[in-house]
């Protein structure tokens, strides 16, 4: 399966008059969050001022490799969910 999509800074009404296209299967808006913190270091205990923490014990990072292994897209996540949208066109 695969589907064809754009991302774009619409207005309210810009985005009603793309939604009512028949063509269009689906308009997404953004979500908003808020922030849970704005120092995230100090929340995590890892502030450099305090000598007895992680970040200070793995030598500030010093030689450390990262890998991040994406697992791809999951099925079950609400943003394929196509309840109530009728049949694909």
């Amino acid at each position: 399966h695969g589907f064809s999509g754009f991302a774009a800074k619409l207005t309210k009404s810009q985005a009603k008059k793309i939604a009512d296209l028949p063509e269009v299967v689906h308009v997404i808006p953004d979500k908003f969050y808020k922030l849970a913190t704005t120092r995230t270091w100090d929340y995590l205990g890892l502030s450099a001022a305090n000598p007895k923490n992680l970040l200070n014990d793995a030598n500030m990072g010093e030689q450390i490799i990262i890998g991040v292994l994406d697992s791809g897209v999951w099925p079950e996540s609400e943003v394929f969910n196509d309840n109530g949208m009728g049949p694909v066109p």
